[in-house]
């Protein structure tokens, strides 16, 4: 699979769908490190965050489904 790195030659930034904090953006690890850790206890891909991974706008976004339809459809 291609990462958006090798895609577009740099790197993105995305945002925690918990806490909005920066990190890269990379669809399969919407999570910055510190929640990570607590959604790790439970793994549950469903659980409904706060932020879009992608423009960081409030949006109920989960593990499986971090970007809202605008970032998702552009």
């Amino acid at each position: 699979m291609i990462n958006a790195t090798e895609l577009f030659g740099r790197k993105l930034d995305g945002y925690c769908i918990r806490c909005k904090e920066k990190i890269p953006f990379n669809r399969y690890r919407p999570l910055c490190y510190n929640d990570w850790q607590d959604w790790v206890r439970w793994k549950n891909p469903l659980y409904i965050e706060r932020y879009c991974h992608k423009c960081g706008e409030p949006y109920m976004a989960t593990k499986s489904q971090p970007l809202c339809d605008n970032c998702y459809w552009n």
